[in-house]
């Protein structure tokens, strides 16, 4: 279709430099077709999630960031942190690596996949969220829901944070180790 990005994303020569100076990523290229799936791999320290962290316009304040990043037509690098707040939920969605650590204690589950929607002044159509965890496997949902993070196993969790991540059809997922807390 004319005018359609062919890429999902488009990264070229991005680097990351964080204030104490140390140099986390250089010149990082690739592409990511609409509709395909890329997975990042190296070991600890490598800047799996120092990449993540850039994409989403979460770096320390102080880095810097070179090179472009494009996503839907818009080059993340050199966003305003309003203009990355616009972006996130819309075109990029994450599945963070913790799911405990990315869910509010204080809130019940249902509510942390409805910030998906709050975060954009929005909220969830009735049944939504009850309906996509029980697609994804949760018992009982809708009393589910009304759990605490802290009452769910890891692999539940990341279910949730998936449905929350995905809430608004992104045009990017990134998904940070997104299997470390699955059950057996």
């Amino acid at each position: 279709m004319l005018g359609t990005p062919r890429h999902a994303l488009a990264l070229k020569r991005l680097d990351v430099t964080y204030p104490d100076g140390t140099w986390a990523l250089r010149g990082v290229s690739f592409d990511v077709a609409v509709g395909s799936t890329l997975g990042v791999v190296g070991e600890s320290g490598s800047g799996k999630s120092t990449l993540v962290r850039a994409l989403l316009g979460v770096l320390p304040s102080g880095s810097r960031l070179r090179g472009s990043a494009v996503i839907a037509g818009i080059d993340l690098v050199g966003l305003s942190p309003r203009a990355h707040r616009r972006v996130r939920g819309r075109l990029v969605g994450l599945v963070a690596q913790d799911p405990y650590g990315s869910h509010n204690p204080l809130l019940r589950v249902g509510q942390n996949v409805a910030e998906a929607w709050r975060a954009l002044g929005k909220r969830p159509p009735p049944g939504w969220i009850a309906e996509r965890l029980s697609a994804l496997g949760i018992e009982r949902a809708s009393s589910s829901s009304r759990q605490h993070p802290h009452q769910w196993s890891g692999g539940m969790l990341q279910r949730a944070s998936i449905i929350a991540a995905t809430a608004h059809q992104p045009e990017l997922l990134l998904a940070d180790e997104p299997t470390s807390a699955l059950d057996a």
